[in-house]
């Protein structure tokens, strides 16, 4: 048993009908070396499967950005998905049905107090570079206690949780 790699995977997406491969893998993408997991009985860094959870998330996401919020979308004239910016690489950079510039942030497990700052710096940078409203949305499984009470107060930040479900059925 291991892992998926994109890498060496392909890159795969959901659709109605079921998956779809829409890359073959030649592509280079940011990826962990997870050869070393092969082996079923190896012990499993769980940051590096946290790691493997956010590329995940943030795929899923950008083929499925209106699950996130109804109103958002993939413009084509900007680049959507691991734009840099001055503070540095945010995940996802969306665009409302009112225009405004959506930040999204991703963390795998969860959200830490430093997660709102990198959001905030990553939504001055995009307000400052395309003089446009900005608006952010932080995703993640759980959120510390801090970073929420410190969102109450900021109306254009959403926190988002994510959670994950599986079911079986026999053949």
């Amino acid at each position: 048993m291991r892992l998926y790699e994109p890498e060496t995977d392909g890159i795969w997406k959901w659709t109605k009908e079921g998956m779809i491969k829409i890359d073959d893998g030649a592509r280079e993408h940011e990826l962990v070396d997870l050869d070393e997991f092969d082996d079923v009985e190896s012990e499993v860094d769980s940051n590096r499967i946290s790691l493997t959870m956010e590329r995940d998330l943030e795929l899923f996401l950008y083929n499925n950005i209106s699950s996130l919020d109804s109103s958002l979308d993939l413009p084509d004239d900007i680049e959507s998905r691991q734009p840099a910016v001055e503070s540095g690489r945010l995940d996802i950079l969306a665009k409302d049905s009112d225009g405004a510039y959506v930040v999204i942030e991703l963390k795998a497990g969860l959200a830490r107090d430093q997660a709102l700052t990198q959001l905030l710096a990553y939504m001055g940078d995009i307000a400052e570079q395309y003089n446009a409203n900005t608006r952010g949305i932080l995703v993640a499984h759980e959120f510390s206690d801090r970073l929420v009470r410190a969102a109450q107060l900021i109306p254009s930040v959403k926190l988002m949780k994510y959670t994950i479900s599986f079911s079986f059925e026999p053949l």
